[in-house]
C-alpha cells in the first residue's frame, strides 16, 4: 500500500501508521472500501488509538477496535450470503413441498437467513467473551503464585453466596432492625455456599461466570421458574439440614428458613401470575410448579 506501513489487527488486517496531514490514512480508508470494508477515519483513529494503549499493557476485546470488527461483520456477511445461496434452493423445495406459495415461500426464507445472520453474531460474542475470559485467567495466573490463585478462585466462586448473605441480612435488619452477628457471618455463607440456594438466576458478565442464557416465551419461562422453585425448595432442605449441624444458632437457622421460604413465595406467586395471564391456553407437561428471563 506504499505510504501506508504500520501493525497489524487481531484479524491480520494492516493498520495504517498515523500520519495527519498525509495521503496515507485515506488511502488505507479506500483499500479497505475495495475489500468491501466502510471505515470511517475516526473510526481508523480509533483503532490506533486502541493498538497503541494494548502496546502499553492494556487489555482490548477482540472486537473492541473498529477495524477488527468491521472486519468480523464482512466474514459474517459473506458467510451468511453464502449460507443463502447453499439453502435457498434446498428451502424452496421444502416449502413448495408443503404447499406455499412463492411469496410465503420468500419470506420464511428471509427469515431463516436472518436468523443464521443472528446465530453468527451471536457466535462472535460468545468468542470474544470466550477469548476474553481465557486471556484474563492467563494474566491472573501468571501474576499470582499458586496459592495466592487458588485462593483468589475461592473468593471468586464464593461471591454468589456472599451477594445472597447481604441480601439475607438486609432482610435481617428489616425484621429485627440488627444485622447477623459478625461471628456468624461466615458460617451463613458457607453453608449457602454448600446447599446452593441462591433466589436468582447466576449472573454471567463476571470472569468466571457461565455463559449468558436467555429464556424466551411463556411456556419457557415457567419451566424455567419451576425448576428454580424446586431447585430453591430441595436447597432449603439440604440448607436446613446443614445448619442444624453446624451449630448455628436457632435464631439464625430460622432466619435462613423464613427467608427462602419467602423467595420460594415469591416464585410461586409469579407462577401463578403467569399461568392466568389472559388468553394463555395451558400447556402439557407443566404439572409441577417449578435465565435472563422475557415473556411475550
Amino acid at each position: 500500500m506504499g505510504a501506508c506501513s504500520g501493525s497489524a489487527d487481531a484479524n491480520g488486517q494492516s493498520i495504517p501508521a498515523h500520519n495527519p496531514g498525509e495521503q496515507s490514512n485515506a488511502a488505507a480508508i479506500e483499500r479497505l472500501r475495495r475489500q468491501g470494508i466502510e471505515i470511517t477515519q475516526a473510526e481508523l483513529d480509533r483503532t490506533l488509538e486502541l493498538t497503541l494503549r494494548q502496546k502499553q499493557g492494556e487489555y482490548v476485546l477482540l472486537l473492541e477496535r473498529p477495524l477488527s470488527r468491521k472486519v468480523d461483520e464482512r466474514a459474517r456477511e459473506d458467510l451468511a450470503e453464502e449460507l443463502e445461496r447453499q439453502d435457498g434452493p434446498e428451502y424452496d423445495r421444502i416449502f413448495k413441498g408443503l404447499g406455499l406459495t412463492a411469496e410465503a415461500s420468500d419470506r420464511l426464507k428471509l427469515h431463516v437467513f436472518k436468523i443464521a445472520r443472528a446465530a453468527l453474531e451471536a457466535e462472535a460474542a460468545t468468542h470474544q467473551l470466550l477469548r476474553a475470559r481465557n486471556d484474563y485467567d492467563k494474566t491472573v495466573r501468571s501474576w499470582l503464585s499458586a496459592d495466592d490463585y487458588a485462593r483468589y478462585r475461592q473468593m471468586e466462586a464464593g461471591r454468589p453466596a456472599l451477594r445472597e448473605f447481604e441480601k439475607l441480612d438486609a432482610f435481617y435488619r428489616r425484621q429485627v432492625d440488627k444485622n447477623v452477628g459478625l461471628e456468624y457471618q461466615p458460617i451463613m455463607v458457607s453453608l449457602i455456599q454448600e446447599a446452593g440456594t441462591y433466589t436468582e438466576s447466576p449472573t454471567c458478565y463476571r470472569p468466571y461466570d457461565g455463559l449468558p442464557g436467555i429464556t424466551i416465551g411463556t411456556e419457557a419461562v415457567l419451566q424455567k421458574l419451576e425448576r428454580e422453585r424446586t431447585d430453591l425448595t430441595e436447597g432449603l432442605g439440604n440448607l436446613r439440614e446443614q445448619a442444624c449441624q453446624s451449630g448455628l444458632p436457632e435464631e439464625y437457622q430460622q432466619l435462613l428458613t423464613d427467608y427462602f421460604e419467602e423467595a420460594i413465595q415469591k416464585k410461586s406467586e409469579l407462577i401463578l401470575s403467569l399461568r392466568q395471564e389472559p388468553g394463555r391456553e395451558p400447556a402439557a407437561g407443566l404439572a409441577h410448579d417449578n435465565e435472563d428471563v422475557a415473556t411475550e
